[in-house]
């Protein structure tokens, strides 16, 4: 039996009791297969390419090693772009329409189904754990703490943790975008729920505003150092024909550091 086959069976029995429970509410309600099928197309570029841009830098800066687990990979997107990084890659998520998807894009990589926060994966595993536009669609700070101290279980010895979200910026009334039309209230509070659009990808999705506080907050309680904080700007000499890119990030980068 050759040792992707039985990577991929280790992953599954730990998770096979619970697999139909697998996809949290707060994820599903943005899988629409539309929206899969859609955002699948898009590559990084734009907006989201603005958050990615630096993430190769950060990991020559910070990480120790090139496992890596790319947690809420969706239908591979990320997960290709780290690889193409020269990172070791193992793609996790909580949608089987998603990983469907990544596995007839991918067939060749590892992809495995996972419960929000309780990752299939033993204790002191990885180098670096990656997760981009993922705790945006979570609603409760509680569940974005279960995953955050699951994902230091799994890190090992001064391991990081590079996360990307959505800035405080992106639910600014007078901010105009490349790549997103935002539909949100005036003064977001903490938790409150808005609706991004992916001009590009053509695809809708229901985030949650939460703030750098909140994050900060729960970060500290999960035994993780904040090594540094990145809002991302467009720049003059890049392809995109940046709005408010330019003076304010719709995207921050958080990098921890496992305590």
């Amino acid at each position: 039996m050759n040792r992707r086959l039985l990577t991929k069976l280790s992953f599954m029995t730990c998770i096979l009791s619970s697999s139909l429970q697998a996809v949290i509410s707060s994820y599903a309600q943005n899988d629409s297969l539309q929206n899969i099928e859609n955002y699948s197309k898009f590559g990084i570029e734009g907006t989201s390419g603005l958050a990615f841009r630096d993430v190769f830098y950060l990991i020559k800066k910070y990480a120790h090693g090139k496992k890596t687990l790319d947690y809420g990979c969706g239908s591979g997107r990320s997960t290709r772009f780290l690889d193409s990084l020269g990172m070791s890659v193992v793609g996790v998520d909580t949608s089987k329409n998603m990983l469907d998807l990544a596995n007839k894009i991918d067939p060749d990589r590892h992809y495995f189904l996972t419960e929000s926060a309780k990752i299939p994966i033993a204790d002191n595993s990885y180098d670096v754990v990656f997760s981009s536009f993922v705790f945006l669609v979570l609603e409760s700070k509680d569940e974005i703490r279960k995953i955050t101290k699951d994902v230091n279980r799994i890190l090992k010895e001064d391991g990081i943790f590079i996360i990307i979200t959505a800035s405080e910026n992106l639910v600014k009334k007078d901010k105009k975008w490349v790549s997103y039309e935002v539909d949100c209230k005036e003064n977001m509070k903490s938790g409150d729920t808005y609706k991004v659009k992916n001009k590009e990808a053509k695809a809708t999705f229901m985030n949650h505003h939460w703030t750098d506080e909140d994050y900060k907050k729960i970060f500290r309680a999960s035994n993780f150092d904040l090594v540094e904080t990145i809002l991302p700007l467009g720049k003059e000499n890049e392809a995109s024909n940046w709005l408010s890119e330019k003076e304010s990030s719709p995207r921050i980068i958080y990098v921890l550091r496992k305590k």
